[in-house]
């Protein structure tokens, strides 16, 4: 009887080794499936940050030749908008037409010859 025991738990132990290994196996094929996911998972998050990096700084290019463009467009509509507020004084308008030899009707125009 001793020997049918010792039979029976080799038999066991090579059972159990035989369920070991396959769930070793099965351990060890759903690590290399998770690696291999993470792995594609953090290129694909490389790439796309890569990708949205380089955009952006064709953005901010861009954003910086607008700004200039805004800029220089902003100082040509302050200077017009000056132009206007001065046209809207009389003294300004009498100076523009006595520059183009205007006068008024009781006004006379004293010449110096040099």
């Amino acid at each position: 009887m001793a020997r049918y025991t010792q039979r029976t738990s080799y038999e066991l132990k090579q059972q159990k080794e035989r369920i070991n290994t396959s769930v070793r196996k099965g351990t060890k094929r759903r690590l290399q499936l998770w690696l291999v996911f993470m792995c594609v998972f953090i290129g694909w998050g490389g790439y796309t940050y890569v990708s949205q990096m380089f955009k952006m700084q064709d953005l901010e290019k861009e954003m910086s030749v607008k700004s200039e463009e805004f800029n220089q467009t902003q100082l040509q509509h302050d200077e017009l908008q000056a132009e206007i507020d001065k046209l809207n004084t009389t003294e300004y308008i009498l100076q523009i037409a006595r520059s183009r030899g205007m006068r008024l009707p009781d006004e006379l125009f004293i010449r110096t010859e040099e």
